[in-house]
C-alpha cells in the first residue's frame, strides 16, 4: 500500500474529468456527499464531502493513449499540481514493482502530456477520509483529500 505524508496539496480534480463510480462513469462536478468512487487502494470510498474552487490556473492534456493499452481512455484534463499514480509492471506474485507518484507537469517533461493555455478552469476537491488512488479514464490520480505522498520522485520516461 502507498505510504503517505501529512503534507497537504488539496489541488483539486478538474471538473470535467470522469471519474468511475458505483454507477458508473460520472464528471467530477456531478459527483455528491455519499456516492461512492472507486479506488485502488480501498475498494469504493464513500464522499464524505465536496467543495470547489475556480480560478485561472495552467492545466495539462495527457492524450488518448499516451501510457499505452489506450491509456487514459480518452484526452485527460489535469492541473498541473494534480498527483498521478504511475503504476508499474506486475512482479511473478502479483504485486507492482516500482510504482511512483508524480505530478501532472512532470508528465509533461517525459513527454507523455502537453501544456494547455492558462485559463479558467473550476476545480472539484473531493473528501473521502483520506487520499485515494482514484480512477480517471484509465489513468489513476491521487484524489480525495489528497496530500502528498512519501514515494512522490519525479518521473523519467
Amino acid at each position: 500500500m502507498t505510504q503517505f505524508s501529512n503534507v497537504c496539496a488539496d489541488v483539486g480534480i478538474v471538473d470535467s474529468v470522469e471519474l468511475y463510480t458505483r454507477a458508473g462513469s460520472l464528471p467530477a462536478s456531478h459527483l455528491y456527499a455519499g456516492d461512492e468512487i472507486i479506488s485502488r487502494d480501498a475498494g469504493f470510498a464513500r464522499v464524505q464531502r465536496i467543495s470547489t474552487s475556480q480560478g485561472r490556473r495552467r492545466l495539462v492534456r495527457v492524450e488518448r493513449g499516451a501510457f499505452g493499452n489506450g491509456v487514459p481512455h480518452s484526452d485527460t484534463l489535469l492541473a498541473e499540481d494534480q498527483l498521478v499514480h504511475v503504476p508499474g509492471p506486475l512482479t511473478k506474485s502479483g504485486h507492482l514493482a516500482n510504482s511512483l507518484q508524480c505530478r501532472a507537469v512532470d508528465l509533461v517533461d517525459a513527454g507523455l502530456a502537453t501544456h494547455e493555455e492558462i485559463c479558467d478552469v473550476r476545480l472539484v476537491h473531493i473528501y473521502c477520509g483520506g487520499p485515494k488512488i482514484l480512477y480517471c479514464n484509465g489513468l489513476e490520480i491521487i484524489g480525495g483529500d489528497a496530500i502528498i505522498p512519501e514515494r512522490r520522485r519525479q518521473f523519467s520516461r
